[in-house]
């Protein structure tokens, strides 16, 4: 489950067999326009790759990842620089560190780069590219998730936020604490 403090991003993420299944799906299979938050099936589940990419329709209402092109805004950033996303496997920060228009064929969708250099290359200039500095230090170690959704700059435009991912607790000491 994802959640976005004090923004309309409160959804489960599934993830299918291919990148097509959940565009205009809910999660028992039937149709709905607005589909469903997933999780690029590419990527391995617990954030084993180095990026792991969800994806989500940008509506106009707001609903689903229609609040993710406010990143453009660095005040906005500010007021949401962190999300959560619990699991069967325990609950995880996802600390936003960049955001920015790219392509839907771009840098951003590689799931596991060649080499920490290569990947840290590519976080640089992630961060390169924001409308905001979040301050954070990355290491090659770092795994992250890349929110992804359509844009309208250009054809084929993509918005992605990016954020580093930390595991808080147990799934247990959550619900213990609630």
């Amino acid at each position: 489950w994802l959640y976005s403090p004090d923004t309309p991003i409160d959804y489960p993420v599934v993830q299918g067999s291919d990148n097509d299944y959940y565009l205009h799906r809910l999660i028992d299979g039937s149709y709905n326009y607005n589909g469903c938050l997933f999780t690029d099936y590419r990527c391995d589940k617990g954030f084993a790759d180095h990026n792991t990419i969800i994806y989500g329709h940008n509506m106009f209402s707001g609903i689903m990842f229609g609040t993710l092109q406010k990143y453009k805004d660095a005040e906005y950033y500010k007021e949401h620089p962190v999300m959560y996303f619990e699991t069967e496997y325990g609950t995880y920060l996802f600390e936003v560190f960049a955001a920015y228009t790219t392509t839907h064929d771009a840098q951003a969708y590689t799931i596991s780069f060649s080499s920490d250099e290569d990947y840290l290359k590519y976080l640089n200039y992630a961060i390169s590219q924001s409308s905001f500095d979040a301050g954070l230090e990355l290491t090659a170690k770092d795994h992250i998730v890349t929110l992804s959704t359509c844009a309208y700059e250009f054809d084929n435009a993509r918005y992605v936020v990016l954020c580093r991912v930390s595991k808080i607790a147990d799934i247990e000491n959550v619900q213990q604490t609630n």
